[in-house]
């Protein structure tokens, strides 16, 4: 289905997303976000938000939507080496506030 929808630069083996042989860009994720946006009150974030998160060693993400004041809602897709675990959270603050 992702590749009927010109998402090619993913690889999904399994779908809870823990899986070390999933692979995707940020590309690829911001275009499943488009796809998915009709549905986006369905995410539920830790911080309330609607987003999802993604842990795993050496590794931090978050994905999703915000609602900004000059843009209205946005999608994006935040990838941070080991250690971004709160970074992650401080960029999507940013990206509310900034936009």
């Amino acid at each position: 289905m992702l590749a009927a929808h010109g998402v090619a630069d993913m690889h999904l083996e399994e779908g809870s997303g823990i899986s070390r042989d999933n692979r995707f860009s940020a590309r690829g994720l911001a275009k499943v976000l488009k796809l998915f946006a009709p549905y986006a009150d369905l995410l539920h974030g830790h911080d309330g938000g609607m987003n999802k998160t993604g842990t795993m060693e050496g590794v931090s993400t978050l994905a999703g939507y915000a609602d900004t004041s000059s843009h209205g809602r946005v999608r994006f897709v935040i990838s941070l080496a080991s250690g971004g675990d709160e970074m992650r959270y401080r960029l999507l603050r940013t990206i509310r506030s900034g936009l």
